[in-house]
């Protein structure tokens, strides 16, 4: 009788196995992202304390920051430097968005209300006026087509016309927090329930003159808010797995006609997707509720990554937050370091590149 060969591998070869194996799937999956971090620094005679809220594609900021009288104010960060962006008007306030032209949102408190500006070329625009109504401003695009909330409609504003978006007509109210090049706004729709408590809520996108499209849900979950659209059309936000369930959030991305949970960072429970760009590069929080560890993530082609551990040199920073992210993939949110928050923007390293 002929002996059987082994069918036992030698352990060298599974260990070179295992290392080749390992190598092939890290190809596959391509570098992990990198980044250099910039702190975006103060005001002229300002103190730290600043919060990114929007970038453009040519890499201009803008936000609120603390001048030297600790006043909030708004900022536009441009060739390494912080400014504001008003001409004339020492106010407290905030820059909001910002557009491919460097178009600006601010709003400012002009007793006894807030009042929304469209800052262009130094001249500035009261929209609020020019509307005649109390509203709250979200988003511009590249035509400086305004979109916002008012008297429980969303509302689009472009040259001083003002007009009410289309809703369901079994929602109760409607907010529009974003638009694209393409004028397509995204936000969201309240539907109501006998218990004002189990409401739910539902992503929507909205465009003038035409019915509002309220998108489908990830699996599991009741209800979810658009917050940012790209050009592209992908879509960001928050997606609830209880009802009325702002404590049981996770991200979503809305792409290709369905959306997709985007999950948690390991140990955490809740996530908040903040911005989306035309790659469908997600950016926003994740943490665990009531403590104090929150997380700036970046979400690409389905790997969720802890932004802290994209960045060298960064000794002392922790990240909480990513707040928006453009077509370049530069990232903005904000730090603590020292105990004290800062702003930052993030520049992607290409491979191969000295960090």
């Amino acid at each position: 009788m002929k002996a059987r060969p082994s069918t036992r591998i030698p352990a060298k070869r599974c260990i070179i196995g295992a290392i080749l194996f390992i190598a092939a799937v890290t190809l596959w999956a391509g570098p992990r992202p990198r980044f250099q971090l910039t702190d975006l620094g103060t005001l002229p005679g300002g103190v730290p304390g600043g919060i990114p809220y929007a970038i453009n594609d040519q890499g201009d900021v803008v936000g609120s920051a603390l001048d030297s009288n600790r006043v909030l104010r708004p900022f536009l960060y441009r060739n390494g430097a912080m400014i504001d962006p008003r001409l004339g008007s020492s106010g407290p306030g905030e820059a909001l968005a910002i557009n491919a032209a460097g178009q600006i949102i601010t709003k400012e408190y002009l007793a006894p209300n807030l009042h929304y500006f469209l800052v262009s070329n130094g001249a500035a625009v009261d929209i609020t006026e020019s509307s005649g109504r109390t509203l709250a401003v979200y988003s511009l695009n590249a035509d400086a087509l305004v979109v916002g909330y008012s008297d429980g409609y969303a509302f689009i504003w472009r040259d001083g016309a003002f007009a009410l978006l289309e809703r369901p007509a079994d929602a109760s109210s409607s907010v529009a927090l974003d638009v694209n090049g393409a004028g397509l706004i995204a936000g969201v729709v309240r539907l109501p329930s006998p218990l004002s408590a189990l409401d739910s809520y539902r992503a929507t996108l909205f465009r003038a003159g035409q019915p509002a499209e309220v998108l489908g849900l990830p699996a599991g979950a009741v209800g979810a808010t658009a917050r940012a659209i790209s050009d592209s059309g992908d879509v960001a936000g928050d997606a609830y797995y209880a009802p009325y369930g702002e404590g049981q959030a996770r991200a979503f991305l809305y792409r290709g006609g369905v959306s997709h949970d985007v999950g948690v960072l390991p140990g955490d429970v809740v996530s908040n997707g903040l911005d989306v760009n035309s790659s469908g590069q997600v950016v926003g929080i994740s943490q665990v509720p009531l403590l104090d560890n929150a997380r700036a993530f970046l979400y690409a082609e389905g790997e969720l990554y802890d932004l802290n551990d994209l960045v060298k040199h960064t000794r002392g920073w922790h990240l909480r937050a990513a707040h928006a992210i453009n077509n370049r993939g530069q990232i903005i949110g904000i730090a603590v370091v020292d105990g004290m928050q800062r702003p930052y923007v993030l520049t992607p390293l290409r491979p191969g590149r000295s960090e």
